[in-house]
């Protein structure tokens, strides 16, 4: 089952990246598997730290994400990191 990491975890994941970690040794230290390494950072680079919080969203914000998977032709991860929100975010409202 997934839980979700606090903003300390994901915030120690960009900093031993700044360090100079690659994203699979950041993922053996850290427990998580490399692939989510690299979707954290790349959210932070396109949205800063803000991209990183567990935030509900409202019901307009989603509708607009799934709209542009729909009037866009947009992958849900193409819109995942557009919006700042998880890929898995954008599968469950589409």
């Amino acid at each position: 089952m997934y839980r979700l990491h606090s903003l300390s975890e994901k915030l120690a994941v960009i900093g031993l990246y700044e360090s100079g970690y690659c994203s699979t040794a950041i993922g053996e230290q850290l427990h998580l598997c490399a692939r989510d390494v690299r979707r954290r950072l790349s959210r932070y680079r396109a949205h800063g730290i803000g991209a990183l919080s567990n935030n509900l969203t409202s019901a307009a914000f989603k509708a607009s994400v799934v709209s542009e998977v729909f009037e866009k032709s947009l992958s849900c991860a193409q819109v995942a990191l557009k919006s700042g929100v998880s890929e898995s975010a954008v599968y469950s409202w589409v």
